[in-house]
């Protein structure tokens, strides 16, 4: 008896074909978009303001024009930037420059993507230790990635991080009084500190703890906190026993920003997370949004197969760097195994949050 495919009829062999096409017509994109975003391109085509030749794009960015003309020809095929109907002229649209070129500054767009090109390719880099992965079960740690992983997490977390931290944070019940007259706060798992860093800024009589096991991350995060002088900015390694969290309560809000699904025991850390928040803390979780089982998310996901991919390269391969690692996988922390793991921790209160986002899921936990 035939088996019943979950994603419907099968494909004939041109549209399998196709899938591979797209994909790397995908990878060949991005690793362009690598070298427009390092080199200075989209930056340069913006400050343009208008069509420019290859030759002026290349001046403008201190390039040779041959090399410059042919990516322009790529971007322009991948409609990243428009051209005429000669392709001897080049723009770039509002749209493409939000995506592409408007990181920061007054005009610093949330949905800038240029970033996370690097952190993808960065990847790939490790491709032979994956495949030992596969041999031997054992996962490689984001540090096993270099320090060039730390950056470009923080690239790309850092566009929600920047435009609504602050704000969100703020909108939670009760938390702006104790913010502003003086809180104690933790992010676990916080990377790079880019959070800690722009909470700190706003609330400076507030006291910010950072909490994380990556040493290539902690010391971005303790250079940004020096360079925007941030006395009540702190860094902890906690895989050290002096860098831990306190056994008793002591924080009165936890953040935990896309990182719960890539730990190694996410059911210990929330417990750790439990005893160290007053009783009457907020507890914030901010995961990868997942339908639920692999099933749902296989069949409508809309970005199923890139999340899967992400999770065998590195969120299942950190979620399995240590023994006894539970490995959830980037859409392992779906809302019910989320609320099941927190309500065994010993927090009472469970409330997913209406918070837009295309992305990401946010609960509200309370002791």
């Amino acid at each position: 008896m035939a088996q019943e495919a979950l994603r419907g009829p099968p494909l004939p062999v041109e549209d399998v074909q196709a899938v591979i096409g797209a994909a790397m017509t995908g990878a060949m994109t991005l690793q362009m978009v690598f070298v427009g975003d390092k080199l200075g391109l989209y930056r340069a085509l913006k400050q343009a303001g208008g069509p420019v030749t290859s030759a002026q794009l290349a001046a403008a960015a201190g390039l040779q024009e041959r090399w410059v003309r042919e990516w322009l020809h790529q971007q322009a095929a991948a409609r990243l930037v428009e051209c005429d109907r000669e392709a001897a002229a080049f723009w770039m649209t509002r749209a493409q420059l939000d995506v592409l070129a408007n990181e920061e500054g007054a005009d610093a767009s949330p949905y800038f993507s240029a970033g996370t090109a690097g952190g993808i390719l960065n990847l790939g880099d490790h491709r032979d230790a994956l495949l030992d992965c596969f041999r031997t079960g054992a996962g490689l740690s984001y540090d096993r990635h270099g320090p060039a992983c730390a950056a470009g997490v923080k690239r790309e977390l850092g566009v929600w991080t920047r435009h609504f931290l602050v704000e969100k944070v703020s909108s939670l019940p009760g938390l702006l009084p104790k913010l502003k007259a003086g809180a104690k706060v933790a992010d676990v798992g916080c990377g790079a500190g880019l959070a800690i860093c722009l909470l700190a800024a706003a609330f400076p009589k507030s006291e910010f703890h950072g909490y994380d096991i990556s040493k290539h991350a902690l010391e971005l995060a303790v250079s940004d906190a020096a360079a925007r002088g941030l006395p009540n900015a702190h860094f902890h390694d906690c895989s050290r026993p002096e860098g831990r969290l306190p056994a008793a309560p002591a924080f009165d809000f936890v953040l935990v920003n896309d990182a719960l699904h890539d730990m190694t025991r996410p059911d210990q850390v929330l417990a750790a997370l439990r005893g160290a928040l007053q009783p009457d803390g907020l507890f914030l979780i901010c995961d990868i949004a997942s339908l639920g089982p692999p099933a749902a998310n296989i069949e409508g996901h809309p970005m199923g197969a890139c999340m899967y991919a992400f999770s065998v390269s590195c969120c299942l391969s950190s979620g399995l760097s240590e023994p006894g690692g539970l490995g959830l996988g980037t859409l392992g922390f779906h809302r019910e195994v989320a609320e099941r793991m927190a309500k065994e921790a010993g927090f009472s209160s469970f409330e997913p949050l209406d918070w837009e986002s295309s992305m990401n899921a946010y609960y509200l936990v309370r002791p």
